[in-house]
């Protein structure tokens, strides 16, 4: 399978999360997201019935699953209210290096007023494609972050974010 995120779908679901409060609210210039995702980790994958929210289809929770699995490779086609700068896991992994305690201060000063680095998985539609599931991770310093599976519907040709379930906070 093309690791390439190309649905114009996906990218508007994406744009949809990114122009929530939490990745374009108040103060926050811009958008930073991470252009070649990692796979979640498999413990992520084996509990995922218990973060999901009641009455998700099974399909949607296999097709949630199977996509979080993937290396993706995210281009700059986001509608966003906020600019969105792509990076890649290699410049993240060199700015924010585990043993050098100032990568965040580093960040800030490369991606001032950011919402801090955010991580996309491809999105899991229902049949007919009125409802979606897409992991977001955001993490805004060592120990300040959030791993929200965001649960959207489109009605009227547009997206929008239903109740969604926060997985793990820091």
């Amino acid at each position: 399978m093309d690791d390439r995120v190309q649905a114009h779908e996906e990218y508007a679901v994406f744009s949809c999360v990114l122009n929530h409060e939490n990745y374009a609210g108040k103060g926050m210039d811009q958008v930073v997201v991470i252009s070649d995702p990692l796979p979640l980790p498999q413990v992520f994958a084996r509990n995922l019935e218990k973060v999901v929210m009641p009455g998700v289809p099974q399909t949607m929770l296999d097709e949630l699953r199977n996509a979080c699995r993937e290396v993706l490779s995210i281009e700059n086609r986001f509608h966003a209210k906020k600019p969105v700068t792509l990076v890649s896991n290699a410049d993240v992994g060199e700015l924010l290096r585990p043993e050098d305690k100032l990568g965040w201060v580093r960040f800030r000063e490369r991606f001032p007023k950011s919402s801090g680095i955010t991580t996309l998985s491809r999105v899991a539609f229902d049949e007919g494609h009125l409802h979606a599931l897409v992991y977001v991770g955001n993490q805004k310093d060592w120990l300040s972050g959030a791993g929200i599976i965001f649960s959207l519907s489109r009605t009227d040709g547009a997206w929008n974010i239903q109740p969604s379930r926060i997985v793990w906070l820091s």
